[in-house]
């Protein structure tokens, strides 16, 4: 479960590059700007198994309310497009909030 998480957010990292490249911008691509840019932190204290799975399902709890907001941005801007991408990748976290809840 771990792994296929792992593997659709690198995906997502490339598809908001590619989209922040398509719109004129220029996409960040250094450990500095990514640690600058996160809404996430890191946890430095060992954890059981239950709290690394409530710490992810928090995390993607967040990155939910996180993405609603921008969606809601994008259509209020008329840029379609990058709501479409935020909302997919909203569906992704739901339904992982969902598969770790039943884990729980």
């Amino acid at each position: 479960m771990l792994e296929e998480q792992y593997e659709a957010l690198a995906g997502f990292v490339d598809e908001i590059a590619e989209r922040i490249r398509m719109m004129g911008g220029r996409a960040p691509g250094s450990m500095r700007e990514f640690i600058g840019l996160a809404t996430l932190t890191e946890s430095e204290e060992p954890m059981s198994s239950e709290a690394m799975l409530q710490t992810l399902l928090n995390d993607h709890q967040r990155m939910c309310d996180i993405l609603r907001k921008h969606i809601k941005e994008c259509q209020a801007q008329g840029d379609e497009g990058t709501a479409d991408l935020l909302i997919q990748q909203l569906r992704h976290h739901e339904q992982v909030c969902w598969m770790i809840r039943s884990q729980i």
